[in-house]
């Protein structure tokens, strides 16, 4: 049996509303996190000088983006479904403007999103610049990878389509681009994070006895690798579905920018 398009769009949007409330939960304790100190009794919001402000900008960042993505992409589907005669017209069309800014909006949440990754993994390296060099660089044919695609799409007027044939596949290889350059970086940068508090949990479990060793960084290399892993899946996914042309990458799309999120809150 063949997804059609209609089908997979609105597949796409069930899984949307999944993972946006997963990603709200997830929201809720990062916001606790970064506002309030304390336990029990003792906790109280931060005061002003007590917040990391860059990572508390960061979220809100990311928050609106995702939401916007969500919205942009509930609109398209109802404008499709119910105010149009022809859904396929707006799902398809090149040039209406939530097909357009929503790869611009999946890019830029990815460009901050994979900042505030490598950004924590040189803070949790002592700042030591030489550790971030492969993710940089990675990070950087990144960026310039998404300003190639936002190049191809200004050229054509929107996204490029098959009545170009040259201008279609420069703008399909791009986004292939796009995602294994993304996939990489997560890789890298999370194991490198990873590899970091291994080697801190080693050195502290030659003072303790096997029962009596702190467990907050085995649980946090856990939580990295798991978050890490279900976001490189993702984008592995949507990389063969969009090399294999299946209408099945509507259902996935989406969720890049989820996930972005839930591994970087």
């Amino acid at each position: 049996m063949t997804l059609s398009l209609p089908t997979a769009h609105f597949a796409g949007l069930f899984c949307d509303a999944i993972f946006f409330g997963i990603y709200l939960v997830t929201c809720t304790g990062s916001i606790r996190v970064l506002l309030m100190t304390g336990r029990g009794r003792e906790e109280r919001w931060r005061r002003p000088g007590e917040i990391r402000w860059m990572m508390a900008i960061f979220g809100l960042f990311l928050f609106i983006n995702c939401t916007l993505d969500i919205a942009m992409g509930f609109l398209r589907n109802f404008r499709a479904f119910v105010h149009s005669p022809n859904p396929l017209a707006i799902l398809t069309s090149p040039k209406y403007w939530t097909n357009i800014i929503r790869p611009v909006n999946i890019a830029v949440g990815a460009w901050v999103a994979d900042f505030v990754l490598i950004y924590r993994c040189w803070v949790v390296y002592g700042r030591r610049w030489l550790i971030i060099v492969p993710s940089v660089l990675l990070y950087l044919a990144h960026v310039a990878n998404s300003l190639r695609v936002f190049a191809m799409m200004g050229a054509a007027g929107g996204l490029p389509t098959t009545a170009n044939p040259n201008a279609f596949e420069a703008f399909r290889n791009a986004l292939l681009v796009f995602s294994s350059l993304v996939a990489a970086q997560n890789v890298v940068t999370t194991g490198t994070l990873i590899w970091c508090i291994w080697l801190v949990e080693r050195s502290q479990a030659r003072n303790f006895q096997y029962e009596d060793r702190p467990r907050y960084l085995r649980r946090i290399i856990a939580v990295l690798a798991e978050s890490g892993a279900a976001y490189t899946a993702v984008v592995l996914i949507v990389l063969g579905l969009a090399a294999a042309s299946s209408p099945a990458i509507y259902v996935v799309e989406d969720l890049v920018s989820g996930r972005i999120i839930n591994h970087n809150e």
